[in-house]
């Protein structure tokens, strides 16, 4: 349970906030525009992969969905504007799922993963390969929970990350997890894919540089509740939580770093990232709130 309100604590290395840099730029992302070819574009890469008997299902102006109506019941959902997609399924309840017999170590669902992005036109370029991460996991009642090793996992998930901007860190809105990442599982004979998000955004050329806020600022802040709570893992002996309780998170590090968000967005923005125990993580705007308030990089 992410709550919006926490004791806090400093507890640093130097056990003070730091002093950190006190400009940074704002990125223009590039803004989708609509195109006629792009359904039969999107068309055209979707029906070459093993939805290619498939007719889709128009959900909206710009949202289109492919379905197999066979076990796990695969649906992909992509929107012919933005080029984000989204693959489902009902693997939990999938017996190939659960054997994972199938299932592959984690390097080989990693080149599974990448292969499977680009069959649909969706690797960027700007990808770390060595950030490239995967989480093991295992069905228990349902639901899915990490798994301790390969030999007890039936699900590997692979995340992949961007490239640094201006030496600065990209987060997303759900720390570790990125905002492109493939669900890989075993198969009836062979691995598969199981589910997949996947949001891109391209930067442009165009840039400002603005002053930022001072870390007292940033955590002044976090104290006032304006902040994005990303993750907070509280251990199980601590929950449930009850009403008007306000757990202390011991603040470990502060840095700062580019937010990508998982919905559209104008700008690539500086953040103040607070992490803290519990798997704590929060973000916070790190322009300086009058400029915010003016016109972006003009």
């Amino acid at each position: 349970t992410i709550l919006n309100r926490f004791k806090y604590v400093i507890n640093t290395s130097t056990g003070k906030l730091p002093v950190l840099q006190d400009r940074a730029y704002a990125y223009a992302v590039k803004q989708p525009e609509p195109n006629l070819l792009s359904k039969s574009n999107i068309e055209r890469v979707v029906t070459a992969t093993e939805f290619q008997n498939v007719t889709p299902v128009q959900l909206n102006e710009t949202d289109y969905m492919w379905t197999i109506q066979k076990t796990p019941f695969k649906r992909i959902t992509f929107n012919t504007l933005t080029y984000d997609f989204t693959l489902f399924s009902q693997f939990i309840a999938d017996p190939a799922v659960l054997t994972a017999r199938s299932l592959p170590n984690e390097e080989s669902a990693k080149v599974m993963a990448e292969n499977f992005l680009k069959s649909l036109n969706s690797f960027p370029e700007d990808i770390y390969p060595s950030r490239t991460a995967t989480t093991l996991y295992l069905v228990q009642n349902g639901a899915l929970v990490p798994a301790s090793s390969l030999s007890t996992a039936q699900i590997i998930r692979v995340d992949f990350y961007q490239f640094d901007k201006e030496k600065l860190p990209i987060y997303y809105p759900h720390p570790p997890a990125s905002t492109i990442n493939v669900f890989v599982a075993s198969g009836p004979e062979s691995p598969q894919i199981v589910e997949a998000h996947y949001s891109g955004k391209s930067l442009t050329d165009k840039k400002g540089e603005y002053p930022l806020k001072t870390s007292q600022q940033a955590y002044d802040n976090l104290l006032a509740g304006k902040a994005f709570i990303a993750a907070y893992s509280p251990k199980p002996q601590q929950l449930p939580f009850q009403e008007g309780d306000t757990p202390e998170v011991q603040i470990i590090d502060i840095s700062i770093g580019y937010f990508m968000a998982d919905q559209k967005q104008k700008y690539l923005m500086p953040v103040f990232v607070f992490t803290g125990t519990d798997g704590f993580i929060a973000y916070v705007s790190a322009i300086q709130d009058k400029w915010i308030d003016t016109a972006m990089l003009q």
